[in-house]
């Protein structure tokens, strides 16, 4: 009886642990593009202007 109850402590804890380091990649992945793209915008670069001048210069040749 101890040794299933470890195990069920054993589990949620790994899950736990999933969740967390689940939800850390997302606050990273989302902190990386925002700042990505803040620093795009500092130098007045931010990705959707510079995608919309690279399909204007196409459309111009």
């Amino acid at each position: 009886m101890e040794a299933v109850s470890h195990n069920q402590v054993t589990q949620e804890f790994k899950n736990r642990n999933f969740l967390y380091s689940f939800i850390a990649a997302m606050f990273l992945s989302i902190g990386y593009f925002v700042y990505v793209i803040g620093v795009d915008s500092l130098k007045n670069k931010t990705i959707l202007s510079y995608r919309k001048r690279e399909r204007g210069v196409q459309n111009e040749e």
